[in-house]
């Protein structure tokens, strides 16, 4: 393998490979101090199987959760979009 430098179109969906479970996906997480809120969010596209996955949980102050995972379905692997949620 060759190694080179990271570039800009890195951080964007690459043409899926042939595995079937083919998966590719964008991970955040966060915490504010200030308001004591984190969480985490995460799209993940499995073209090859025709879903993907998107995750959002935040932890509130008071000890709750709040936690959404859907799967739709996809047929390209073009963007971080799913279920409502999008990352540009």
């Amino acid at each position: 393998m060759a190694w080179r430098n990271i570039t800009r179109a890195d951080d964007f969906c690459h043409r899926a490979g042939p595995e079937e479970n083919y998966n590719e996906s964008v991970y955040y997480n966060f915490f504010d101090r200030n308001s004591s809120l984190g969480g985490f969010v995460r799209c993940g596209n499995r073209v090859n199987e025709g879903q993907a996955e998107m995750t959002i949980c935040l932890y509130q102050p008071d000890g709750s959760v709040l936690f959404v995972y859907k799967r739709p379905k996809i047929s390209t692997n073009n963007g971080w979009f799913a279920g409502g949620f999008r990352v540009d």
